[in-house]
């Protein structure tokens, strides 16, 4: 039995340093920072390895107790309490804490119960029998410990963009979350901004994401503590060229420097995309059709795509003629419209619909969460 424990605690260990150096790297990245140094960008299974050690540590002295010599592997339960505890830090409220002291006190006293019954049955035991018990107890422990770590995967997806952000490994930070409708207003506006800066651009790409209520509000980084510690709106604020006022609303700022009041200064570029594509995401389509033709008055043969379906929306909203002339997506605008008609609120056909033409503007704006702006 013995060899058993010894192959069983190695086994946590190993879980240990999975659980704290991958599933947890990013979160205790974050801990590292905040606590530490902010200015270091630590080694997720360095991090991992040293918090295993530590909770290692600790185990081995439990184990020297007389109450995990009674009960084998009982000093588990501590160690992975604290595991979920140091990870679960900056997200976890005192109502989810006390649930999982609930949640390990019911681990701990299975393996107790697991514990009894061996001793009861040690003389007739077959072999296999502690092995079989002793593992589900360990078990047990290991599925409460990964179950009651509290970061979400938004908040995985934010920590690990943030991260690659800062490391400027953008395909990472492209990539993380990529596939999943998981999206927080931090996570959009940090995605909005690589998509800005070192894709095609907002106007090609900002409505392949997911995009959360709130139009406009939520395309800029936030400037609070979180934000600043793992990457910097200022990132953003220098492209732009400017900083928002007190009490400026997000539109207002990024309207005070794609159209500012003094002539001789001129917007840059990302001030022009970002305010068109903040005029989109509250469907203010008629301010965007102004706006649109006084920043790009030349503008009339490579229109971006999200601009492009834009203004042919809007153009069919007021019974105008589409300025632009573009013929592929006047029809696939009338597509859309008619496979719209087509399928109602019937869901299986609004995901049909979303198949073909989720990654456009003309989704979003019918489709898409709303929660603040104007439809005109």
């Amino acid at each position: 039995m013995p060899k058993i424990l010894v192959s069983l605690r190695v086994i946590f260990v190993l879980f240990l340093f999975l659980f704290l150096s991958v599933a947890q790297g990013d979160v205790l990245c974050y801990l590292y920072r905040h606590f530490i140094d902010a200015s270091s960008e630590p080694v997720h299974w360095l991090l991992g390895g040293a918090a295993a050690a530590i909770l290692i540590l600790i185990m081995w002295l439990l184990s020297r107790t007389a109450v995990c010599r009674r009960y084998p592997l009982i000093e588990t339960i501590p160690a992975g309490f604290a595991a979920v505890l140091a990870v679960s830090l900056p997200f976890a409220s005192w109502q989810h804490v006390l649930v999982t002291i609930l949640y390990y006190c019911v681990a701990a006293a299975t393996l107790i119960f697991c514990n009894r019954l061996l001793q009861k049955a040690y003389h007739t035991a077959r072999r296999r029998l502690p092995l079989l018990i002793y593992g589900t107890g360990l078990l047990l422990v290991c599925f409460v410990t990964g179950l009651r770590a509290t970061a979400t995967d938004a908040d995985h997806y934010e920590l690990r963009t943030a991260e690659a952000l800062r490391r400027c490994d953008y395909a990472a930070a492209y990539r993380t979350g990529e596939i999943a409708l998981a999206v927080t207003p931090r996570l959009f506006a940090m995605r909005s901004y690589l998509l800005a800066t070192q894709g095609e651009g907002l106007s090609q790409t900002l409505f392949k994401q997911p995009i959360p209520a709130g139009g406009s509000k939520h395309l800029l980084l936030p400037n609070d503590e979180w934000q600043r510690l793992n990457f910097s709106p200022d990132s953003l604020y220098v492209r732009l060229g400017g900083t928002p006022a007190q009490g400026e609303t997000p539109l207002q700022f990024l309207q005070r420097l794609a159209l500012p009041a003094d002539t001789a200064h001129r917007p840059t570029p990302l001030a022009r995309d970002y305010y068109l594509c903040a005029l989109l995401l509250d469907r203010r389509l008629s301010d965007f059709a102004e706006t649109y033709a006084a920043l790009c008055p030349g503008d009339s043969v490579q229109i971006p795509r999200f601009y492009s379906e834009a203004l042919a929306l809007h153009s069919r909203k007021h019974d105008l003629p589409f300025a632009y002339n573009d013929a592929a997506v006047e029809a696939n605008l009338l597509d859309f419209m008619d496979m719209a008609r087509k399928t109602g609120t019937a869901q299986e056909g609004r995901n049909l619909l979303r198949r073909s033409y989720g990654e456009t503007f003309w989704w979003y704006y019918y489709f898409g969460q709303k929660g603040t702006g104007q439809t005109n």
